[in-house]
């Protein structure tokens, strides 16, 4: 009898204990660039890629791990780091460029201190390169519901011989099967070598897939699949322009629509521009700025142009080209507010950059794509 009390005592004071709060979930990214390699051709846009895409995924809420020119044993590291981030139900994304290649049906993602190997010598690849599916493997064992993973590693084979035969395929990667939960995008298809630039000439920071995906990603309309499909609409005009053929591929074994650019089905949350912390040799400090120009009246109000190129306006966080985008304005976008006006720190910009905000938005835009609502007049 005593022993009953006690125990009804005691399942009175466990239904009077508070529950324990649910974990939020997080979104955890490690984003890598690869330009310089040691013993074989090096990259141009890798770390700018990067770079971009480290800004663009913190912007979107994500904890983000950035390692650029990691040879093997700092990409392991970061690995380690990355999955230790990761708990179950978390949201887990891979970025990698630079060089990959396929052996025997698998793709291997190659850190910079990769060795020239021969034909005779394609195990030592396979030792010495990272499986993608053992990356998305260590994730599912994390725990994580969504794994996306974007590989803009197919620029070209490394190990390809003039006259004899190369390891791996001739170019590009092996599809790559996606397990439920997971969303995999090459910059190219299977078999197909993916651009680093479009010539010789071209000064763009990014390669031709990054340069559209890191805009896209940023609209709150668009889900995975539909920036999917629109990378598959423009990558391929982008690249035809030198008449090359490229066609980004993806995988898709999510359950529903997600939302890069939203959380909860809301748009995400904005987060402060602050540069992501960067695993790399020392970068030189951006330009100084310079002293405003002119100002606008507070109260105008201004809009995108409605035949702006590619359908989008962007907003950066600095005045010119080579800062952070903030987001993309849709072409018509009303409501935009501006400030002062000064030239762009870059030499890709003709036009005055001003400060504008939009919705919750603040950054600069140029000022060749943006007209008072009113009078139709540009912003000097």
């Amino acid at each position: 009898m005593q022993f009953c009390r006690w125990m009804t005592l005691l399942l009175l004071a466990m239904s009077l204990m508070p529950a324990p709060e649910a974990r939020a979930e997080k979104r955890v990214a490690l984003v890598v660039g690869n330009n310089g390699y040691r013993e074989v051709p090096a990259l141009e846009k890798a770390q700018g890629d990067a770079r971009a895409i480290a800004a663009t995924l913190q912007g979107l809420g994500f904890d983000v791990i950035t390692v650029l020119d990691a040879d093997r044993s700092r990409l392991s590291r970061a690995l380690v780091d990355f999955e230790t981030r990761v708990a179950p139900g978390d949201t887990a994304l891979f970025f990698f460029a630079g060089h990959g290649v396929a052996l025997d049906g698998a793709n291997y993602l190659l850190p910079t201190d990769v060795p020239s190997v021969n034909d005779a010598q394609k195990n030592l690849l396979k030792s010495e390169g990272f499986l993608a599916d053992d990356i998305s493997e260590r994730l599912r064992e994390r725990g994580a519901a969504t794994t996306i993973m974007v590989l803009d590693a197919c620029r070209n084979n490394p190990f390809k011989t003039s006259g004899g035969r190369s390891i791996g395929q001739t170019r590009g990667l092996s599809r790559m099967d996606a397990r439920q939960g997971m969303f995999v995008m090459f910059s190219a298809g299977a078999g197909q070598e993916a651009l680093d630039r479009l010539g010789p000439d071209d000064s763009h920071p990014n390669s031709v897939f990054t340069r559209l995906f890191v805009d896209l990603v940023k609209r709150p309309d668009l889900s995975l699949i539909d920036v999917a499909k629109e990378l598959q609409i423009e990558v391929p005009k982008l690249a035809s322009r030198i008449g090359h053929n490229q066609l980004p591929a993806y995988y898709d074994q999510i359950p529903g629509r997600i939302f890069l650019a939203r959380t909860g089905g809301e748009p995400a949350p904005a987060r402060p521009l602050a540069a992501p912390a960067i695993i790399a040799p020392a970068v030189p400090p951006a330009p100084q700025p310079v002293p405003p120009v002119a100002a606008l009246p507070p109260q105008a109000t201004y809009r995108v142009l409605p035949n702006v190129s590619q359908g989008i306006q962007n907003m950066r966080a600095g005045p010119g080209t080579n800062y952070p985008l903030v987001t993309a304005m849709p072409a018509g976008a009303t409501g935009i507010t501006v400030g002062r006006c000064r030239p762009a720190e870059d030499r890709n910009s003709r036009h005055p950059w001003c400060e504008v905000k939009w919705q919750n938005f603040s950054g600069w835009t140029s000022s060749c794509c943006i007209v008072d609502s009113r009078t139709g007049a540009f912003p000097r």
